[in-house]
């Protein structure tokens, strides 16, 4: 007999711009195993890396994170891997900071080979966009429900939108609105996707590090400068305020086209917690309308922590497992089956 899905292991797989993260998620959606580690090597550009390279790194963090939940290869029920980028048919066409001249990736077949060979078998593997995994995570565990939009907020910013609690995947599957514009003057800063004025070029990890790099002289990373804010160093401060300001413009322009019930924050940058949320609140309550309520009360912070990308990857396979076409994940999902 089949056994159920939930006494199952499935393994998550979260590729960010910067880091490869991995976790051992049991079929109710918990984390039993969770590894993270650098994408790049001392002297390597994680960008430049090539897509065979991204994988071994990956399924290294996987075989780390097996093995610290005392799980085989050959146990593994599925794989699901998160990615930032346009995604068709497995295929990643682009991504603004991942595979610089290697064009388009093959990471589905590439982690289906490096699974079947560790696994001595097949191993179902799915691919989805970063941002969808980390909504499918809210959407598993409850925390999100029917009209929501959520901005993940870490290397890079992605956006994902569900409308009565199905993931909406547009008409290309290209819903970038970490790439929308929210500042359109001659001098906005560049994006990495070659366009100026992004909300990711404001707003991201990478944003605010190098906001302060360029304001200091001193070379902090985001979670250093979140860091020196709590402490109260003035400079941070205004450094952070001007990242929420811009993450509240992206927020209220997501609430005034779509009108979810909810914006939910997920990622590293939004990880700084409740301090972070409420920046963003203020903001957003000086930055709408007057003739209407007022919306930033809608906004809210990701209920499955710094775990959400692994848990959403991992959730997608498992949906994969009952979807009609192998090795796709269906496209759009209420709630996943126990």
């Amino acid at each position: 007999l089949a056994l159920p899905l939930t006494t199952m292991s499935f393994l998550g797989l979260d590729l960010g711009a910067t880091n490869a993260k991995a976790g051992v998620v049991d079929g109710s959606g918990r984390v039993v195993a969770f590894e993270a580690r650098p994408l790049a090597a001392a002297g390597e550009v994680a960008a430049r890396l090539s897509p065979r390279e991204v994988v071994e790194r990956l399924m290294r963090c996987g075989s780390l994170a097996l093995a610290a939940a005392g799980v085989e290869w050959r146990a593994v029920r599925g794989v699901g891997v998160g990615t930032p980028g346009a995604i068709d048919d497995g295929v990643v066409l682009a991504a603004a900071n991942l595979f610089e001249g290697h064009g388009p990736a093959p990471l589905r077949s590439l982690v289906a080979t490096a699974a079947a060979e560790l696994a001595g078998c097949p191993v179902p593997v799915v691919l989805v966009n970063d941002a969808d995994a980390a909504l499918w995570a809210e959407l598993s565990t409850g925390a999100a429900r029917g009209d929501v939009a959520m901005l993940t907020l870490g290397s890079g910013v992605g956006c994902s939108v569900a409308t009565a609690g199905r993931v909406v995947a547009g008409a290309t599957g290209t819903l970038e609105g970490g790439h929308m514009i929210v500042n359109a003057s001659p001098d906005a800063r560049p994006c990495t996707c070659g366009s100026r004025g992004c909300l990711e070029a404001y707003a991201s990890a990478k944003a605010v590090a190098a906001s302060y790099r360029e304001r200091s002289g001193a070379d902090r990373d985001c979670a250093a400068v979140f860091r020196l804010a709590d402490d109260g160093d003035p400079l941070a401060l205004d450094v952070v305020d001007h990242a929420a300001r811009y993450v509240a413009v992206g927020a209220i322009n997501l609430i005034r086209i779509l009108d979810p019930a909810a914006v939910v924050l997920a990622g590293g940058v939004a990880a700084a917690g409740d301090a972070f949320l409420q920046r963003v609140r203020a903001n957003m309550d000086r930055l709408d309308w007057t003739c209407l309520p007022r919306r930033s009360d809608r906004l809210a912070l990701a209920a499955s922590g710094p775990h959400t990308g692994v848990i959403g990857a991992a959730c997608a396979v498992k949906a994969q497992l009952q979807a009609p076409e192998p090795g796709r994940a269906p496209p759009a999902l209420s709630r996943l089956p126990s």
